[in-house]
């Protein structure tokens, strides 16, 4: 599997990074590779973007910010109609028979429904039992007390019906507390709800990955004909989601996944009471690799927490003795851990060497559930989609010591003991894949299936993330934009670029090499994000016609200036895309049309007027008006609110395909804004009523689970309620 550094790990898309404006360079020059930014557009008032990472942090506001002018009052209640009927309640998915129905201009265009999410996970991703011939030659040589032993176990497995095998086993021969170690604070509820109150915080001040969000695949850059292989059209929309794993994404809905690969191969604690050291250290090696590429390879010190691990007060957190899981956690946020090639495992207590400085850390951390108890089965998959991998406690039985191999549902009742590591899941077999410590002889090869509930797994379950190497772009001044073409013209378009960049024209200057422009072929229905050498196009000023395969043209920008930045430059972490859409209200007739309507007005004016319009049920007018806000306005805070109802116009007219553009643009480029939710959860209206279901549960997953801050409890309840729709009716609503 190729997996490198993308999406999810924010090392994501090779693409040319925006060349900075104070910087001049050749607009055509070839690449270089770069990383995927979290964010795009911000404004000077959030210049510093966020993606937010565990607990929520409250309701978004009713009410989106707009323009601080003095003429703000008049547009208090601007759109309250057409916001009353998207926004004051969540709709429910329609059954088929109730989707809306396509108008007659959207009929001849519709977009049939693309690539589908397969959700094919390798079966390395899950376990393997290379071990078992070992097991069976180990039992054959077996103390006849290990044998009568097996042999009640065997038969108490028979009478249970259970699925599960058990052999002779290292840990067989060591006192259970040898092998475990586990110890549970006394005040585990009060010391729970204190740590997610300070990761809330803290996911509040600094950026950290969400997995679930940077999912999301990026735009796919259009060349020019005949200029190199790149792709003709983006199918950004049709193929919203970035694999993590083989050909799949993490989805509570989903009913398998495994972060196995992420993990070395399970490590052995011997004979010492250390697996709260094993299970929190397995947890910040995987966050490591998720964060920053499966090539950071590193191996931490279980021996340096077991001799140096303590508390800010100096309390000893643990030992061969035993020690305190979920204290491991702050103290790897506070000090961090040297490599086991520096404190090698000793499998006993020793002294600390204090000289060591960590350089990793873990940047957050926090409990599934929040007073530390046993999560439900979905808390706990959407904490492995949103975090990875996450420590858990269990209750260690004679059972669960012989274990080599199956489903373990003995639901063993007692106190847990043991600390491990929650790796996936797999609903066919109802069941947990949890890696042990107890090295890869014993299990299936070091892991567990334990069914949902047994054993009380899942007990205290923790996440932690680390910060990723690549950090965030910061908020600077930029004096152009990227280039996205829309073809709405329901015809194949020849589409001819000469653009500006730092006063350079290229590939020539307007007028004198009109016959060197760069041409692009757009797909009838389809967008482009426009690029040369396989790198996006960045360009101040711009000449831009286009002509029809079927006849009709597109000239005002031919021989006229078309301005990307009106008012000279914007605020913004990276370059912001200005968006031009070839359709009827553009075409050349006469000076007909409505290009050019509206120069001059105000921001809110234009939003007021493309309300008003799309009131009215004028929607192609009212989305022209919200197009030229967005033209004559880049960095402006209102931007994703409005992408957001041009989004909602194409919806009300069946226009499922264009309305997906508009909602993930909103998605990707504005991950804090309040509108995110809004768009995530009419994508997955909108997806459904294309009868991709894979791609609507995918948007609803991430209105309730992936801790946007603007998904509020009402669409959080209602994104589940459609989950449990989907799938107890699956043809009702997808047929």
């Amino acid at each position: 599997m190729k997996l490198g550094s993308f999406l999810l790990l924010g090392l994501g898309l090779t693409v040319q990074a925006g060349i900075a404006d104070s910087a001049m360079a050749d607009p055509l020059a070839a690449p270089a590779p770069r990383a995927r930014k979290a964010t795009t557009t911000t404004t000077k008032a959030t210049a510093r973007p966020k993606v937010r990472i565990g607990p929520a942090a409250g309701p978004a506001t009713s009410e989106p910010a707009s323009e601080p002018t003095a003429a703000k009052r008049d547009f208090k209640f601007m759109g309250s109609r057409l916001r009353e009927r998207a926004l004051a309640k969540p709709p429910a998915v329609p059954k088929v028979g109730e989707r809306i129905r396509p108008s007659a201009r959207v009929k001849a265009q519709t977009h049939k429904p693309g690539h589908r999410l397969s959700g094919r996970i390798p079966p390395r991703a899950f376990t393997s039992t290379k071990n078992k011939s070992e097991l069976q030659t180990r039992e054959a040589g077996a103390p006849k007390r290990i044998q009568a032993d097996l042999a009640a176990l065997r038969k108490s497995i028979k009478a249970g019906k259970s699925r599960y095998s058990v052999g002779y086993t290292e840990v067989l021969d060591q006192p259970t507390e040898k092998i475990t170690g586990l110890r549970e604070p006394d005040n585990l509820v009060q010391l729970a709800r204190k740590q997610n109150a300070e990761a809330a915080t803290l996911a509040r001040a600094r950026y950290l990955p969400n997995l679930r969000q940077r999912s999301l695949r990026g735009k796919q850059i259009v060349g020019p004909d005949g200029a190199d292989a790149a792709p003709k059209q983006s199918e950004q929309v049709d193929a919203p989601f970035e694999p993590m794993v083989g050909d799949a994404t993490c989805s509570v809905s989903g009913t398998a996944w495994s972060w196995k690969e992420y993990l070395s191969p399970p490590r052995s604690q011997g004979s010492c009471g250390s697996c709260w050291a094993f299970a929190t250290l397995a947890v910040f090696e995987a966050a490591e690799r998720i964060a920053n590429g499966l090539g950071k390879d590193l191996d931490f010190s279980e021996q340096h927490l077991v001799d140096c691990a303590e508390d800010s007060s100096g309390f000893d957190i643990g030992s061969c003795s035993g020690g305190y899981t979920v204290m491991v956690f702050d103290y790897l946020q506070r000090k961090g851990a040297p490599l086991e090639s520096e404190v090698p495992y000793k499998e006993r207590d020793s002294t600390c060497d204090r000289s060591l400085q960590a350089k990793e850390k873990i940047a957050n951390w926090g409990f599934v559930d929040p007073d530390g108890q046993t999560p439900s089965v979905d808390e706990i998959k959407a904490s492995l989609c949103n975090y990875g991998p996450l420590s858990s406690s269990v209750y260690v039985s004679s059972a669960f010591k012989a274990y080599t191999g199956g489903v373990f549902d003995e639901m063993g009742a007692g106190q847990t003991n043991h600390a491990v590591t929650l790796v996936g899941w797999d609903d066919k077999r109802g069941a947990w894949l949890m890696r042990n410590s107890w090295g890869k002889w014993w299990g299936e090869d070091g892991y567990m299936w334990i069914k949902y509930g047994s054993n009380s797994i899942g007990r205290s379950a923790a996440w932690a993330v680390v910060e990723p190497d690549e950090k965030p772009a910061k908020a600077q001044k930029f004096k152009s934009r990227h280039m996205l073409v829309r073809n709405k013209t329901g015809q194949p378009l020849t589409v001819s670029l000469l653009f500006e960049y730092g006063r350079k024209w290229a590939p020539a200057a307007p007028g004198k090499g009109d016959d060197k422009a760069l041409q692009f072929t757009i797909a009838a229905d389809s967008e482009a994000l426009l690029g040369t050498n396989g790198r996006e196009i960045v360009a101040s000023t711009a000449r831009l016609w286009a002509e029809g395969s079927a006849g009709g043209t597109w000239t005002k920008y031919r021989g006229s200036d078309l301005a990307l930045v009106p008012d000279g430059s914007y605020t913004a972490t990276e370059h912001e895309t200005f968006v031009y859409t070839f359709d009827g209200t553009n075409i050349d007739a006469g000076g007909k049309g409505t290009t050019g309507k509206g120069k001059g007005k105000s921001a809110n004016d234009l939003i007021a007027e493309a309300f008003s319009l799309i009131d009215s049920g004028k929607q192609v007018e009212g989305r022209a008006a919200f197009s030229r806000f967005l033209e004559g306005n880049p960095g402006h805070p209102r931007v994703a609110e409005v992408r957001f109802w041009m989004g909602y116009s194409y919806y009300l007219e069946g226009a499922f395909y264009e309305a997906l553009i508009e909602w993930y643009d909103v998605v990707y480029e504005h991950p804090e804004d309040d509108f995110v939710a809004y768009a995530l959860y009419y994508s997955g209206l909108a997806y459904t009523s294309r009868g991709q279901c894979n791609f609507a549960q995918q948007c609803f997953e991430l209105v309730a689970h992936a801790g946007y801050p603007a998904a509020t409890k009402e669409w959080i309840d209602a994104a589940l309620d459609q989950l449990k729709a989907l799938k107890a009716n699956p043809k009702a609503y997808c047929g």
